[in-house]
C-alpha cells in the first residue's frame, strides 16, 4: 500500500531487500534502493467524539470517535439510556365524597421527558359526615299527639333527619301548703270545678299508724311526718283519683335531703301499706301519683 504522506495508522510496513521483488514507496538507484522514508507503526489520535444517536430515558445513545489522522478510522461507545424524571404527581379520575359515600382519586406520576406513566396509585377519600343545621319543628306538639322537628345536611339538603316532639304536658297547677313545706302539682283542668283540697299535717304521727308502719316494713322504721292529703268536690264528697297523675313534694330536714333510707309510704283503699317510687328535687323528696289519700 502506497503512503502518500508518509504516515500511516497501526499498518506496518515490511521493506524487502530482494531486487526482484517490489518495494513499495522506494526508489532504484542503480544496484541499491534509496529509501527517502521508512514509516512506522503510529496509534490513533482520537478527537473528542460526537454524539451521533441521542440517548433516550429507556433506549441507549452512541457516540462516535474519529481519528484525526485518518477520518476512516472511527469507534463508537454506548452512551447509557438517561433513565425517567419523576414529575409531580397529578389527580386523575377524582370521585368526590359526599356525607355519606367515600371518595377516591388516582394518584399519578408521570415522566417529565418522554410522559410515560410511571405509577399510579388508587387513594380513598373518607365521607364528609353530615353536617346539621339546627333543628326545626314541622309538626307543632298537643296534648293529645305527638309533633315532629327536622333537621337538614349544610352540605346536601336533600339528607335530612326528623324526630318526635313528645305530647305536651299538661299546664300544672302548684299548690303550696305549710309554708312551701308541702307543694303539690296537679295538671291544669284535672281538679273539677268548685273541688278543694284539704292537706291536714298531724304532729305527732298517730300511735295506730306508727304501729302499722313498723309491721308491715319492719321494726326500726321510723315515722318522720304524717299528712293526710284529700280532695273533695263541690258536695263534699271525696275524690280518690283524678285523670292524670299528680306530684307530691315533702321537704325534708336538712341532715336528711338525699337520704337513700328515707321512704314515702301510702295507704291504699284497702288499708295496706305501699312504698311509692320517688326521687329527690333539692330538699324534696317527689313522688308521683293519682291516688289522693297519701300518708307519709
Amino acid at each position: 500500500k502506497q503512503i502518500a504522506d508518509g504516515f500511516i495508522c497501526n499498518e506496518p510496513v515490511k521493506l524487502i531487500s530482494d531486487k526482484n521483488s517490489e518495494v513499495v514507496g522506494a526508489k532504484a538507484s542503480g544496484d541499491d534502493y534509496e529509501l527517502p522514508f521508512v514509516p512506522t507503526e503510529t496509534n490513533h489520535e482520537w478527537n473528542n467524539g460526537v454524539v451521533t444517536t441521542a440517548p433516550t430515558c429507556t433506549t441507549p445513545g452512541v457516540k462516535t470517535y474519529t481519528c484525526k489522522l485518518n477520518p476512516a478510522h472511527t469507534y463508537t461507545e454506548e452512551i447509557p439510556a438517561t433513565g425517567h424524571t419523576a414529575a409531580p404527581a397529578v389527580t386523575e379520575n377524582e370521585v368526590a365524597a359526599t356525607c355519606e359515600t367515600v371518595g377516591s382519586y388516582n394518584s399519578v406520576v408521570y415522566c417529565s421527558v418522554c410522559h410515560a406513566k410511571l405509577s399510579e396509585e388508587t387513594v380513598t377519600v373518607p365521607a364528609l359526615g353530615h353536617d346539621w343545621n339546627e333543628w326545626v319543628c314541622v309538626k307543632e306538639p298537643t296534648e293529645a299527639q305527638t309533633g315532629e322537628e327536622q333537621r337538614t345536611c349544610k352540605t346536601d339538603p336533600s339528607h335530612t333527619e326528623t324526630r318526635e316532639i313528645p305530647v305536651l304536658s299538661p299546664s300544672a297547677v302548684e299548690l303550696s301548703f305549710y309554708d312551701n313545706e308541702v307543694i303539690i302539682v296537679i295538671p291544669d283542668g284535672a281538679i273539677p270545678e268548685g273541688a278543694k283540697f284539704d292537706v291536714c299535717k298531724i304532729v305527732p304521727p298517730p300511735a295506730e299508724v306508727t304501729q302499722k308502719v313498723k309491721e308491715q316494713t319492719g321494726s326500726a322504721t321510723e315515722v318522720l311526718a304524717y299528712y293526710e292529703i284529700r280532695l273533695y268536690d263541690a258536695d263534699n264528697a271525696l275524690i280518690t283519683h283524678l285523670p292524670g297523675e299528680i306530684t307530691i313534694k315533702t321537704k325534708m330536714p336538712e341532715q336528711r335531703v338525699g337520704s337513700s333510707k328515707v321512704k314515702i309510704i301510702q295507704e291504699d283503699e284497702s288499708g295496706k301499706l305501699i312504698l311509692m317510687k320517688s326521687h329527690w328535687e333539692n330538699e324534696y323528696i317527689c313522688f308521683n301519683t293519682d291516688w289522693l289519700e297519701i300518708y307519709n
